[in-house]
């Protein structure tokens, strides 16, 4: 069971926006010291932050096992497709990943198994797309065009903070529609969820996430890395933990889709 932290521990917005303590000192340290602080932050990404579950408990354990099953049926169906999606950096993440694993199955182009989205579309890429993120209609629109001809969609949004409205809009349309399956990525507990009217849109981020939640063919992928050590600077732990894990989870589904992995 979760013990329960005390009010004055208990964090007030997103943890991935909170001041991180091992490093409020950051900007007077020497270089080396900056590296010493940088590191000890790192460090929560594996350790785990306050009592929330991290990479190594079982909750996260067993959340990349079950997805890898998952992802490994759309990767073995013909007509399958594994769709990533993020804005800013981690749309770029998901286009790292999605040409690793196609090279890895060696794809076609034509016949390209993962597909990414990134907000802005690729002169997203190279530079920022203001206001991009926060279009879940055009978002809905970007992933009915990459998806289409396939029967089965095995979707990953990337939202770090548990805040894009595109990623939001994308995981509503994937809940809503047979034969998707739609996977939260971020690095927040549901409860810290961006919790603001979108406009132009009837939910909040916090009620989507309480819908994946909620299941059934949908799911968090969560575990809660700390504060970066930048305040505000959501890709630097949080871009190497969205890495780390979209790297575990589609290197173990592709493994198993090939039977170089047994499921049991």
């Amino acid at each position: 069971m979760r013990r329960t932290i005390p009010a004055i521990m208990q964090p007030k917005r997103s943890i991935t926006e909170t001041p991180n303590p091992l490093s409020g000192d950051i900007d007077l340290a020497t270089p080396l010291g900056i590296v010493r602080i940088l590191r000890q932050a790192d460090a929560q990404i594996f350790g785990g932050y306050l009592d929330y579950p991290g990479f190594f408990d079982d909750e996260t354990l067993w959340t990349l096992s079950d997805l890898a099953r998952r992802a490994a049926q759309t990767i073995r169906n013909p007509r399958g497709r594994v769709v990533l999606s993020g804005a800013g950096t981690s749309g770029r993440l998901a286009m790292f990943a999605a040409r690793v694993f196609n090279e890895l199955l060696e794809c076609r182009p034509t016949e390209e198994k993962f597909r990414y989205l990134i907000a802005g579309g690729d002169a997203a890429l190279i530079q920022a797309q203001e206001g991009a993120e926060d279009d879940p209609h055009q978002a809905i629109a970007d992933l009915e065009s990459v998806s289409a001809g396939a029967d089965e969609v095995f979707f990953v949004g990337i939202t770090c903070g548990f805040s894009a409205p595109y990623i939001a809009g994308q995981l509503e349309a994937s809940m809503d529609k047979a034969g998707h399956f739609a996977v939260l990525l971020g690095f927040n507990p549901v409860e810290l969820a961006r919790n603001i009217p979108i406009e132009g849109w009837p939910r909040t981020f916090l009620d989507t996430a309480r819908r994946v939640a909620a299941g059934p063919n949908a799911a968090l992928l969560n575990p809660v890395i700390g504060p970066e050590p930048i305040t505000g600077s959501t890709r630097m732990k949080s871009g190497t933990a969205t890495k780390i894990l979209l790297e575990t989870l589609f290197l173990a589904a592709v493994r198993l889709a090939s039977g170089e992995l047994r499921e049991d």
